[in-house]
């Protein structure tokens, strides 16, 4: 049995993929919550799940610095609004109940109950879970972003003559 090297080419490909299928995982979760918007929320979801997905493009064929940072910078900016929507007295009723021609629906993913320790997990919304989504996303970039980015060489200074 050989053991194959890491190469830092095969290492970017896969951090990338990684990022990538999450990315992808960020996409369908903005379109699972398209159920019940009117026509501007659902251009707006749709759009944003565009956005991941060409995110999730340049991650999987070649991540480069920039793209790494987009994704960071997208998701702690999409943490901080859903955050700030989900606070009480937001009006946002954004991924909890929203309410479409007076009926109230419920946006939730029902989670078989699994003990873990004392704790289970029951019902979870959907913005629990893109919020879950997201932190990781974010945490993933933000390290790949600084570890990329220390290990390079910095230029000589130029030589006036």
């Amino acid at each position: 049995m050989s053991m194959t090297a890491l190469t830092p080419t095969h290492l970017t490909s896969w951090v990338g993929r990684v990022g990538a299928a999450l990315a992808v995982m960020s996409a369908f979760a903005h379109l699972a919550g398209l159920a019940g918007h009117g026509l501007a929320q659902t251009a707006a979801l749709t759009a944003m799940a565009l956005g991941c997905l060409y995110c999730a493009w340049h991650l999987w064929t070649g991540p480069e610095a920039r793209d790494w940072a987009l994704v960071a910078t997208m998701n702690i900016g999409m943490l901080a609004v859903h955050q700030n929507m989900s606070m009480p007295g937001s009006h946002a009723g954004h991924h909890g109940s929203a309410s479409a021609g007076g009926a109230t629906m419920n946006a939730a993913v029902t989670m078989p109950s699994v003990p873990m320790g004392t704790m289970s997990m029951g019902t979870v919304s959907m913005g629990t879970v893109a919020m879950a989504i997201g932190a990781a996303e974010a945490a993933f970039a933000t390290v790949v972003l600084f570890v990329s980015t220390r290990r390079r060489v910095a230029a000589p200074p130029p030589v006036c003559g």
